[in-house]
């Protein structure tokens, strides 16, 4: 049974003593059980967002543990980083090593006229 399946509980619960409270024509409690009913949804409604945000930084989490994967497989040579075992969805290298250091990311670089190149931070490097 998860914390949503125990707020429920009790707003059900506050419900039955409501419907007790409304026989007995007891009015102060029937006030007193209105304003825990309110507090209680008002506490389930803030439950969700703190599990949306959980949902959100546990993707985070699970980007920068990538990241990290990734960054234990390369090597440095040449002035650009190559990895040292397959990664899926990346070639094996030359990436831009401006772009892996500063932000992260690995972006490929390209060989023209003696220069390495990346399109992303117009980085220029000799071979």
């Amino acid at each position: 049974m998860g914390v949503f399946d125990s707020v429920g509980n009790v707003i059900a619960g506050m419900k039955k003593v409501s419907d007790i409270a409304q026989k007995l024509r007891d009015v102060e409690l029937q006030g007193v059980i209105i304003d825990l009913s309110l507090g209680i949804i008002a506490l389930k409604e803030e439950m969700a967002k703190l599990r949306e945000e959980n949902l959100h930084l546990q993707g985070k989490i699970n980007e920068m543990e990538k990241k990290t994967d990734i960054r234990s497989k390369l090597v440095l040579r040449n002035s650009a980083y190559y990895l040292t075992e397959p990664v899926q969805g990346y070639s094996q290298g030359p990436f831009c090593m401006t772009c892996m250091d500063e932000d992260g990311l690995l972006m490929s670089v390209w060989n023209k006229n003696g220069f390495r190149h990346c399109g992303r931070c117009i980085n220029k490097r000799f071979k």
